[in-house]
């Protein structure tokens, strides 16, 4: 029974060995199969199957092999973020809560210019392409929905032999200077503070090789809003940044209503659901502040409490045009949209309900928002879920 542990054991430490062994090429031809040893100075070293050690300068490799080093071993780089913070002197008025609980204050603007450096510590060349980008991050004080405030790139041709250094600035952007945290804000400007800032590295495959984040928790913030940053895609400029009529409402913006003074609120946010209000006798719209740009699978439950409200899909350009379900107040029903190329399917408590297009504007197959719209109504929304 030992000897048969020992056999099978032996054979993994065979297996584990001779998998890292690999075909080497030179930009010349010649093969050697080999295992990476190690990366240093520019000098690749090596150990053959028979056993001898050899160094080869990597510029001697071919591509693919230069590709792999890459992957292995990324260039040594110190990054950092610098962050200028100017306060304003002008003032914004802001409503706090509701009812009883109602209160002003008047918070100061702020303005925010962020810059990153990037210090390539290796000694050995990179003749490849990277690029970097610096995300200024803002952060919705009424629904806690963030937003890509400024956004900048920089490309890198290659690395060069010896240290470099790269800087990268932003523009600066106004902000207001803190949030209150837990109590509904009322007004008529998207109020916005300042969240943070995200330093990107990305090589040529697209593959990130460095982050660096102004704060803890910004990176896993954006990842959960954004999706994973693992690969160099373009984030939108903004998640509430929605072209649309003068009707539309971005996700949590408020709109005061000119002709009887009064204002729609969006109250109460958690986990769980949340809640939206509209204006007496106004036409509201508030679109989720994702762009659906392919294939989607959108499910949720929605209450309607009072009035009548819509729910459904909008064009992300200007228009006026909507495809979506028209839900009376009563009971909570479950919903669920699905885009499979040119084909949308609603699904109301189970079953399919047929809509057809009848606006030209509307464009199965373009972008879309997640869209709720309503007059006169008060609607709850839980376990939104957008894949």
């Amino acid at each position: 029974m030992t000897r048969w542990l020992l056999g099978i054991l032996l054979l993994l430490l065979c297996g584990s060995s001779i998998a890292e062994f690999r075909i080497w090429e030179g930009s010349n031809g010649t093969v050697v199969e080999a295992e990476f040893i190690s990366y240093k100075g520019g000098m690749v070293e090596l150990i053959r199957t028979d056993g001898e050690t050899i160094k080869v300068p990597a510029s001697k490799l071919c591509k693919k092999d230069r590709d792999f080093l890459e992957m292995l071993e990324p260039p040594k780089l110190e990054i950092k973020i610098e962050e200028a913070l100017e306060k304003g002197k002008s003032q914004a008025c802001v409503t706090l809560g509701e009812g009883r609980g109602i209160g002003y204050a008047n918070p100061r603007m702020m303005s925010v210019a962020c810059k990153a450096i990037i210090v390539k510590k290796s000694l050995e060349p990179r003749p490849r392409k990277y690029e970097a980008k610096l995300l200024v991050i803002g952060r919705d004080m009424v629904w806690d929905f963030l937003k890509v405030l400024d956004q900048n790139t920089l490309s890198i041709p290659q690395l060069e032999e010896g240290r470099q250094t790269f800087n990268l600035s932003g523009k600066p952007v106004d902000v207001i200077e803190k949030g209150f945290e837990g109590r509904p804000i009322r007004g008529q400007k998207p109020w916005t503070e300042y969240y943070g800032s995200l330093l990107l590295v990305y090589d040529a495959e697209g593959r990130l090789i460095a982050t660096k984040e102004s704060k803890k928790g910004v990176r896993e913030r954006v990842e959960k809003e954004f999706g994973s940053i693992e690969r160099n895609s373009d984030l939108p400029a903004s998640l509430g940044s929605i072209n649309g009529w003068a009707g539309r409402m971005r996700w949590g913006e408020y709109r005061s209503n000119k002709y009887d003074g009064k204002y729609g609120t969006v109250a109460d946010l958690s986990e769980e659901s949340l809640m939206v209000y509209s204006t007496h006798g106004s036409l509201w719209i508030y679109t989720y502040p994702k762009t659906l740009d392919s294939d989607f699978s959108i499910s949720c439950s929605l209450e309607v409490l009072a009035g009548r409200m819509k729910v459904g899909l909008l064009p992300a350009e200007k228009s006026q045009s909507a495809l979506g379900i028209r839900l009376d107040a009563g009971e909570r029903h479950e919903i669920q949209i699905v885009r499979k190329g040119n084909n949308i399917l609603f699904t109301l408590d189970g079953e399919e309900v047929r809509i057809d297009v009848e606006d030209d504007d509307f464009d199965p197959e373009g972008k879309l928002v997640l869209g709720f719209i309503g007059s006169s109504s008060v609607g709850k929304l839980y376990e939104l879920e957008i894949k």
